[in-house]
């Protein structure tokens, strides 16, 4: 059950992609406005970050993680 009524998310155009071999690392950041339930609103800065890995012909993501600041924004 979730404990939000709605959720958008806004990708910033700082993508960044850094190959090595077989792997590569990716990371954006995005800004997340949530309404609650009870109808409070907040707003999120976060960054989502992947590794990648060379899979046959293309890339597999093996990892990803989104987090925000320590306190939010």
């Amino acid at each position: 059950m979730r404990a939000w009524e709605s959720l958008d998310i806004t990708k910033v155009d700082d993508l960044d992609v850094r190959p090595r071999g077989s792997l590569a690392w990716a990371a954006f950041t995005f800004g997340a406005d949530v309404v609650s339930k009870e109808d409070k609103s907040a707003h999120l800065d976060g960054r989502w970050t992947m590794i990648l890995e060379r899979r046959g012909s293309g890339w597999t993501v093996v990892h990803e993680h989104a987090s925000v600041p320590l306190g939010g924004s």
